[in-house]
C-alpha cells in the first residue's frame, strides 16, 4: 500500500512540474539511508524509486528524464534541514518523499517553504507537521491526536488497564504520541503513573526497576522499535510480563528479533507463543486492487511549481 500511496504521490507532484522548461525531472526522498532507522528509511527510499521506474517512460516520451534522488538526514532533524537546503538549491528537483520522522519533517518543511518544493511525507505523524499551515507540507498518515487516544482507548477497553506506565523517546513523535495517550487516559479515569522521557537504548534497568515497584496494567512506549524492541527484551528478561503498547513506530518486522529473548533467526520464534512482545490496535482497510498499469497521466497544467 506505502508503494501505491507513493505512486500516485509522484504522479502528482511531476504532473503539476511538467511544464517547466527543465529537461530533468527530479524527485527527492528524504529519510534515514544509514543509522538504527536505516530499514523504515531505505523502504520510503524504495517505494519512491519504484514509482520514478513505473513512470520514467512516460516522462521520457513527453521529453524529460525522470529521476529519484536520494538524500539521508540519519532521522536527526539538523541534518535533515541541512538536506532539504540542498534539495531547495536544485532547481531541477520539484517534490520530495519524505520525511519519515516528525522531527526531520517539522525541521525540514521549514528549511523548504520559501522554495515552494511540495513535501509529502508518508509517517509524520506530530500535529505541528500540518497544524503550521505551511502550503508546500503534507502527509499521508494518521496525527498523533488520532494515534495517541487510539491507543489510550485500547489499553483501557481492551486491556482493561486502570493504572498506565507512559514512555517517550523525547522526539517530537514519541512525546507527541504520548502527551495525547496521557491526556486520553486521564480523560477516561485511568491512572497515568508518569510520562517518562527516555533517549536510552542499551540499559532500560533503572526504568524496569521503578515498572516493578509501580505494578501498572499496561505500559504505553512512543518511540520507535529499534529503541522499544530493546526494552521489551530486557522487560521480559527481568521477569515483567506486562503488555507494551505503542504506536506506528513498532510497525517492522525487525521489532520481533530485537525483543526476542536471545538469538533467533525464526520467523515465528518460540517466545510468541509465551508472550506478546507489544499489542497495538489495528485498523481495517477495504482492500483495493492495484493497477496493472500505471494511471494515466493528466494534462500538465501551464504554471511553475518553483517560481523564480
Amino acid at each position: 500500500m506505502k508503494t501505491s500511496i507513493l505512486k500516485i504521490l509522484t504522479l502528482g507532484l511531476l504532473a503539476a512540474g511538467a511544464a517547466s522548461a527543465q529537461t530533468t525531472i527530479k524527485i527527492a526522498s528524504l529519510s534515514p539511508l544509514s543509522g538504527a532507522q536505516i530499514l523504515n528509511g531505505k523502504l520510503v527510499n524504495n517505494g519512491a524509486q519504484l514509482a520514478v521506474s513505473e513512470y520514467k517512460a512516460r516522462f521520457k516520451a513527453m521529453g524529460f528524464d525522470l529521476q529519484l534522488v536520494g538524500y539521508d538526514d540519519q532521522a536527526d532533524p539538523a541534518v535533515g534541514a541541512a538536506a532539504a537546503r540542498k534539495i531547495a538549491a536544485d532547481r531541477q528537483i520539484l517534490g520530495v518523499v519524505g520525511a519519515l520522522n516528525s522531527g526531520v519533517t517539522l525541521s525540514a518543511s521549514e528549511a523548504l517553504k520559501a522554495s515552494h518544493v511540495s513535501m509529502v511525507s508518508p509517517s509524520a505523524t506530530a500535529n505541528e507537521v500540518t497544524d503550521r499551515g505551511l502550503p508546500n507540507t503534507n502527509r499521508l498518515v494518521t496525527r498523533d491526536d488520532a494515534q495517541g487516544p487510539a491507543g489510550a482507548r485500547f489499553m483501557m477497553e481492551k486491556l482493561k488497564a486502570k493504572k498506565v506506565y507512559i514512555l517517550n523517546d523525547r522526539t517530537s513523535y514519541g512525546a507527541g504520541l504520548a502527551a495525547e495517550v496521557e491526556k486520553t487516559l486521564k480523560a477516561g479515569g485511568a491512572r497515568v503513573v508518569t510520562n517518562e522521557s527516555t533517549e536510552e537504548k542499551n540499559d532500560f534497568s533503572t526504568i524496569i526497576g521503578k515498572i516493578k515497584l509501580q505494578t501498572p496494567d499496561a505500559i504505553y512506549f512512543g518511540g520507535i522499535y529499534t529503541q522499544i524492541g530493546i526494552f521489551i527484551r530486557q522487560l521480559r528478561d527481568a521477569g515483567v510480563n506486562i503488555p507494551v503498547v505503542g504506536g506506528d513506530g513498532l510497525d517492522s518486522t525487525e521489532l520481533a528479533t530485537l525483543a526476542a529473548r536471545g538469538p533467533t533467526t525464526s520467523t515465528t520464534p518460540p517466545w510468541r507463543r509465551r508472550w506478546r512482545p507489544c499489542r497495538m490496535p489495528s485498523l481495517s482497510l477495504p482492500p483495493t486492487a492495484a493497477p496493472s498499469t500505471p494511471p494515466p497521466l493528466a494534462t500538465p497544467p501551464s504554471l511553475t511549481i518553483r517560481p523564480g
